[in-house]
This record gives structure tokens, C-alpha cells and sequence, in this order.
């Protein structure tokens, strides 16, 4: 089977040491927060069930909201929309600078095949593939290009045509 850790290891390398995804996040971020200032009551009700999910604020919030008097729930979420915001003006916020860092440190990784990030990719791409949905997807997808191909019929085929369709007859 082949591994994946390599060419994703050198994929992630190459985007990150080029700073290719600044605009990419910019961009999320900036739609991030359109749709934050369109929308801040669901805004704020997806944060607080995340917090509430992942038992970020849970009881204490809970608990000391009750007893002082503060809605420290609230607090917390505005606290989460500030820190967004804070990400998303500043190209130099540290949590940018640790995420180009981390994917930075995990693309390594993956460049080592004997490391424990290269290990836990490829055991999520084997669960992955042995899943029946992602075999059904591969299946149909498989029948639906092959259905494209004959209904070109004898449309003149480029190079790439040619290449695809030897492709094709060989799955």
C-alpha cells in the first residue's frame, strides 16, 4: 500500500515555507468574521455549545455564574469572538505564528517514517479505505467517469484523454 506521510510531509513543507497560505487563511478568516457580525446570536450559540460540548466552561461557569452574580458563559464566548477578531486583523497574532509553527513541525514528521505522526496518518488512511461508504464513493465514482468516457464516444482524445481512459481500464 502506498504511504502518504512523504508526499503529504513535502506538500505541507512546500505551502507552509512559502507562506502559500497566508491569503488562503486570511480569506477564511475574513468570511469567518462576515459571517460572525451576520449572524452573532448563532455565532454565539455554536461557541457556547462548543464550550459546553467539550466541557471548556461547564460547571465553573455554571456554577460560579450562579454564585457571583456574572454570566462568566457569556463572558467566555465574548472572550472567544475577541480572540477570533484579534486573529484575523493581525497577520502576526501568536496563534498564526503557532499554527504555521505546528503544521510546520508536523510536516517533519511525516517526512520520518518511523515517527508517531507518520504511523497515525496511515492508520487513518487504512481505517479510511476499509470504510464501506469510502468504498461505495470510489465505486460510483469509478462507474460515473466511465459513463463520461463512453458517452464522449469518438470525440477526438488528447494525450491526457488517452493516458485517462488507460487509466480507467485498469481499475
Amino acid at each position: 500500500a502506498t504511504r502518504l506521510n512523504q508526499p503529504i510531509g513535502r506538500i505541507l513543507e512546500a505551502l507552509f515555507a512559502d507562506k502559500a497560505h497566508h491569503p488562503v487563511l486570511q480569506l477564511i478568516l475574513d468570511q469567518l468574521g462576515l459571517w460572525i457580525s451576520r449572524h452573532p446570536t448563532e455565532a454565539r450559540d455554536m461557541i457556547q455549545r462548543f464550550l459546553d460540548d467539550t466541557g471548556m466552561m461547564g460547571l465553573v461557569t455554571r456554577g460560579l455564574s450562579s454564585l457571583l452574580g456574572i454570566d462568566l458563559r457569556d463572558k467566555a464566548v465574548a472572550g472567544v469572538l475577541k480572540v477570533l477578531e484579534q486573529v484575523r486583523a493581525e497577520p502576526q497574532h501568536p496563534l498564526r505564528v503557532h499554527l504555521d509553527q505546528a503544521v510546520a513541525e508536523w510536516a517533519m514528521a511525516l517526512l520520518n517514517d518511523d515517527s508517531q505522526e507518520s504511523a497515525q496518518l496511515e492508520a487513518f488512511k487504512n481505517q479510511l479505505m476499509m470504510h464501506p461508504a469510502v468504498a461505495a464513493f470510489v465505486s460510483q465514482a469509478v462507474t460515473s467517469l466511465r459513463e463520461i468516457h463512453k458517452a464522449a464516444g469518438n470525440a477526438p482524445m488528447s494525450a491526457a484523454a488517452h493516458r485517462f481512459e488507460r487509466a480507467i481500464r485498469n481499475c
